[in-house]
Formats: C-alpha cells, structure tokens, sequence
C-alpha cells in the first residue's frame, strides 16, 4: 500500500479544494 504523508499545508489545502468544490465546482461540473 502507497500512504502518502502530508504537511499541514497540503491537509489546508485539500480542505480548501473541498469548500471549493461544495460551493461552486459541484454545479460546474469540477469535482
């Protein structure tokens, strides 16, 4: 199994992308 290992910075990011996603991407097809 691949595990990969992340910063802070990279988990802040990828909720970012999350929130992102849950409010425009959704609609427009991004996530």
């Amino acid at each position: 199994m691949n595990i990969e290992i992340k910063g802070p910075q990279d988990l802040e990011r990828d909720v970012i992308k999350a929130d992102l996603c849950a409010l425009c991407g959704a609609c427009l097809g991004l996530c």
